[in-house]
């Protein structure tokens, strides 16, 4: 409907008969039957945005009304303003956001609400749905233990600059309690 209303002028000019009102009944009627507000006010037709917006945030809403507390936070996250702006971030790995594959797959799906994985048991023994989002509060999760593993790693290379001897600690330590050994029990 937006599209008739802003070529309204040109429709004039090339057939000044046109009856506008016959080209978009049809689709008013369908349009009033969707959405509970008023069509937009005769400045503003010529606006896609005009006619989307009243069907979108009702169907937003009701999306709300029927979702879990989970999914509504979810929703309303990613809602919010400035929430797709790391989407127009310019990937550059010198810069440091340039996200793997798998970190991109899993940030969209966490977003998007999608499947994530298949649902199984954690290390920690608490189970991790379909969504995958017990890994973000997880105490055994391997976002904090990539910082860690970071900050060694900065350490390990700060120590060999000074010629100071000193070896990372490896992998595949971790004792059946979780729990990594000190440095003596190596």
């Amino acid at each position: 409907m937006a599209s008739v209303h802003s070529a309204f002028n040109l429709m004039k000019q090339i057939y000044p008969q046109v009856d506008v009102n016959s080209i978009v009944s049809p689709a008013m009627n369908l349009w009033q039957e969707q959405s509970i507000s008023q069509p937009p006010i005769l400045t503003l037709r010529s606006a896609q945005k005009a006619w989307d917006i009243p069907i979108v945030d009702q169907h937003y809403q009701t999306l709300l009304d029927a979702s879990s507390q989970a999914e509504r936070a979810r929703l309303v996250a990613v809602s919010a303003k400035d929430s797709g702006s790391w989407l127009n971030a310019l990937p550059l790995s010198v810069l440091g956001n340039l996200p793997e594959d798998n970190s991109f797959r899993i940030s969209a799906g966490l977003r998007l609400g999608a499947r994530l994985c298949e649902p199984h048991v954690c290390r920690c023994k608490k189970l991790v749905d379909e969504l995958g989002r017990h890994g973000l509060s997880c105490q055994l999760s391997a976002g904090r233990h990539s910082r860690h593993s970071a900050l060694n790693d900065s350490l390990h290379r700060a120590l060999i600059s000074c010629k100071v001897p000193n070896v990372l600690e490896p992998n595949g330590i971790l004792r059946d309690d979780q729990k990594r050994p000190d440095g003596l029990t190596l």
